[in-house]
């Protein structure tokens, strides 16, 4: 994992758990074990290991992402060097209705990984990238029913209305 390029934790988080691992996190200390291999890093440590990326890499995923393919398979899009996986993980966050006291939360979003550059930030900020610079995610025409009459259904139009 170490030619990799991460732009959150969690995202290190959900490429360790994609090789197996387990993952725990108490007070700020991430546990991961798998066959009885064991390890902590702390969160902060975690943390130093996201990179944004460049607005060259950005170009190079959103001129290459096609919104139109994904949108017929979101679940298995794996087009021109790009695949959408989906992440999600728990964390404590401030609840309100109970008077400040943490609650733990589920939270899920999407990222897109580029294969060939060993990359990953979230599908969210590939979008807002595509608006700010102009760069079109349609690539290929939607593949469209043929809904119209067929030639068939003429017939039963023609048929007497008594039959």
């Amino acid at each position: 994992m170490q030619d990799e390029q991460f732009t959150a934790a969690n995202q290190i988080v959900a490429a360790m758990r994609e090789q197996g691992y387990t993952h725990q996190v108490r007070k700020g200390v991430h546990s991961f074990s798998r066959e009885g291999e064991v390890f902590q890093v702390e969160h902060r440590l975690l943390k130093a290991f996201e990179q944004p990326l460049s607005d060259e890499q950005l170009k190079s995923i959103t001129e290459r992402f096609d919104l139109t393919k994904y949108e017929a398979n979101p679940a298995g899009y794996r087009e021109n060097g790009l695949q959408v996986k989906d992440i999600s993980f728990s964390t404590y966050v401030k609840d309100e209705a109970q008077k400040g006291e943490k609650a733990l939360k589920e939270v899920a979003y999407k990222v897109v990984y580029d294969e060939q550059n060993h990359t990953t930030v979230s599908f969210a900020t590939v979008r807002q990238f595509a608006y700010e610079h102009q760069i079109n995610l349609v690539k290929s025409e939607p593949c469209l029913l043929y809904t119209s009459p067929s030639p068939r259904d003429g017939l039963l139009s023609r048929m007497p209305s008594s039959a």
